[in-house]
C-alpha cells in the first residue's frame, strides 16, 4: 500500500513537471529578436592620451545584434541593455583591429552579431591654441550691427589627433541678434571647434566648453575709403590697381559721426609682376570698427607688359 502511494507521488510529480514545462513552453517560448544600430563605445581613450596618442577614425560606430531567450525576457530587453565596447588600452599608432565586447543580461543569449571587430586608426596627439570668434545669428536691423567687445576666454586649447586638430580654423561661439538689447549686454554660448567653412570638427577635447560674450548693437555709417598706393618701379610693367571706394564702419554715434573718410595703411606694389590681390588694413580711430561686410578689403593689382 505504501509502495503504491510512493509510486503515485512520483508519477504525479513527473506529470506536474511535464505539464509545467509544456505550459511554460507554450506561454513563454524561446524567441529571437534583432536589434539594429547598437552603438559601439570606444573605452579607455585616456590610456591613449597618456601615451601621446588619439583616435582619428573607426571603421564602424554601430552594429546589428540578434539575441534569443524567453519571450517575456526578450520583451523587456531594450537597445540600452546591449552594451558594445572596444578597449583602446593596447592600441598603437597606426591601424588597429580590435575586438568588440558585447554585454547583455544573463537570461539572454547572443545568437548573431554583424561585427566581431572594428578597425581603429590612431595618430599622435597634439594641442594647439585657437581664437574664439563670435558668430551672430539672425537678420541685422537696418543701420545697426552687433559688435563683440570681449570674450572670456579669448582663446581655447584644443587637443586631439594631429590631422583632426589641423582642420580647426577657430572656435565658434554664437549669439542670437533677436535676443540682443541695444545697450551693452552679456550672454553665454557653447563653444564649437570649426573648420574654414564653419563645419564642426569632432573628436576633440577643449580647455573650455562655453564662453561669456560681452557685446553691443552699434550704429553703422558708410564713408569714403582711401588706399594709398606706392609704386617706385622703373621696369617694363604697367600696374593698375582697383579697390572699393567706400567702407562701412560702426561704433558709438558720437565716434563714427566724426569720421568723414578712412585711410588704409600704404600698399607697396613696386615688386609685383603678376596679377594679384592684397588685403588692405584700414586705420580706424579708437572705438570705431569695420562693419562685418568690410572686415576684409582687397586691392586688386593687374599687371601687364609695356608695349615697346
Amino acid at each position: 500500500m505504501l509502495e503504491n502511494r510512493k509510486a503515485r507521488l512520483v508519477i504525479s510529480f513527473i506529470l506536474a513537471f511535464a505539464l509545467w514545462f509544456y505550459v511554460v513552453g507554450q506561454l513563454d517560448p524561446i524567441t529571437k529578436k534583432t536589434y539594429r544600430g547598437i552603438s559601439i563605445t570606444l573605452a579607455n581613450e585616456q590610456s591613449l592620451s597618456d601615451n601621446g596618442l588619439a583616435v582619428v577614425s573607426s571603421s564602424d560606430d554601430s552594429l546589428r545584434v540578434t539575441v534569443s531567450g524567453r519571450r517575456n525576457a526578450i520583451s523587456k530587453l531594450s537597445k540600452a541593455d546591449i552594451v558594445a565596447t572596444v578597449d583602446l588600452t593596447n592600441a598603437a599608432e597606426g591601424t588597429n583591429k580590435l575586438p568588440i565586447d558585447l554585454k547583455i543580461p544573463e537570461n539572454i543569449e547572443i545568437d548573431n552579431q554583424s561585427l566581431n571587430e572594428i578597425t581603429v586608426n590612431v595618430e599622435g596627439r597634439v594641442t594647439e591654441t585657437k581664437d574664439v570668434k563670435v558668430k551672430y545669428r539672425g537678420e541685422n536691423p537696418e543701420g545697426i550691427e552687433p559688435t563683440t567687445i570681449k570674450t572670456d576666454p579669448e582663446t581655447v586649447e584644443i587637443s586631439g589627433a594631429r590631422s583632426i586638430v589641423r582642420k580647426v580654423a577657430y572656435v565658434k561661439a554664437e549669439v542670437s541678434i533677436d535676443e540682443m538689447p541695444e545697450e551693452l549686454s552679456s550672454s553665454t554660448s557653447p563653444l564649437t571647434a570649426v573648420d574654414h567653412e564653419g563645419n564642426a570638427v569632432l573628436q576633440l577635447s577643449m580647455s573650455a566648453s562655453q564662453c561669456k560674450i560681452t557685446s553691443i548693437m552699434y550704429p553703422t555709417r558708410t564713408v569714403e575709403l582711401v588706399v594709398p598706393v606706392k609704386d617706385k618701379s622703373d621696369d617694363n610693367y604697367t600696374r593698375n590697381t582697383s579697390c572699393q571706394d567706400t567702407i562701412t564702419i560702426k561704433g558709438r554715434k558720437s565716434d563714427i559721426g566724426e569720421v568723414e573718410k578712412v585711410k588704409t595703411e600704404p600698399v607697396n606694389i613696386t615688386d609685383i609682376k603678376e596679377d594679384t590681390s592684397i588685403v588692405v588694413v584700414p586705420v580706424l580711430p579708437d572705438g570705431v570698427f569695420a562693419a562685418d561686410k568690410d572686415k576684409t578689403i582687397k586691392l586688386s593689382v593687374k599687371v601687364s607688359k609695356k608695349k615697346k
